[in-house]
């Protein structure tokens, strides 16, 4: 329940803030420390992410998205910074889904390659059809090399062959683009 008070919403003791960062303080530590390499940096980052959830607690609004997705919006804004401030690097081979925990909307689930964009699709554009649509189907669609195989009527050894392959091409072409911290 949320109580009004000079404007400005307050929780109560029913549902105050406290609860929603015992809730998915975890949750979100989790999530962070897939991203980061180290756990202090997941640390630190999970608890930023808090404390801006806790400044603009009086900004959520129930009626436009639940307070999860509220708060993984504000935990892909974060980390798109932290990686931008941080030239934190991105690896080829991941192939989590970069915002799993946010599945609501579409548009909540996009890759963040911030900057790295149209290099990304470009890069995509010098594969030839066959690997494009793998790369595609497995790190966008996240779909298996067994269920990319039956899609593309290949075997899956070859599914995967032809991933390896497609992947050190877009190593090379991002690597000859100047981006030398892609792994």
């Amino acid at each position: 329940m949320i109580c009004w008070k000079n404007g400005q919403k307050k929780m109560n003791e029913n549902k105050d803030f406290e609860q929603v960062y015992n809730d998915y303080y975890q949750m979100i530590l989790n999530y962070i420390n897939k991203k980061l390499s180290s756990y202090q940096d997941a640390e630190d980052l999970t608890q930023d992410i808090l404390a801006a959830c806790y400044r603009n607690w009086n900004r959520y609004d129930s009626k436009k998205a639940s307070v999860k997705t509220w708060i993984f919006v504000i935990v892909k804004n974060k980390l798109k910074n932290y990686y931008r401030d941080k030239k934190q690097t991105y690896s080829l081979d991941d192939e989590e889904n970069p915002i799993g925990l946010v599945s609501e909307n579409l548009t909540e689930e996009v890759v963040l390659f911030g900057e790295y964009k149209a290099v990304l699709y470009e890069a995509l554009k010098s594969l030839n059809d066959i690997d494009r649509r793998i790369i595609t189907e497995q790190y966008f669609f996240h779909k298996s090399s067994l269920e990319t195989a039956r899609l593309l009527q290949l075997e899956p050894g070859n599914v995967r062959v032809r991933k390896n392959r497609a992947l050190e091409k877009l190593r090379k072409y991002f690597k000859a683009h100047g981006y030398t911290q892609i792994r």
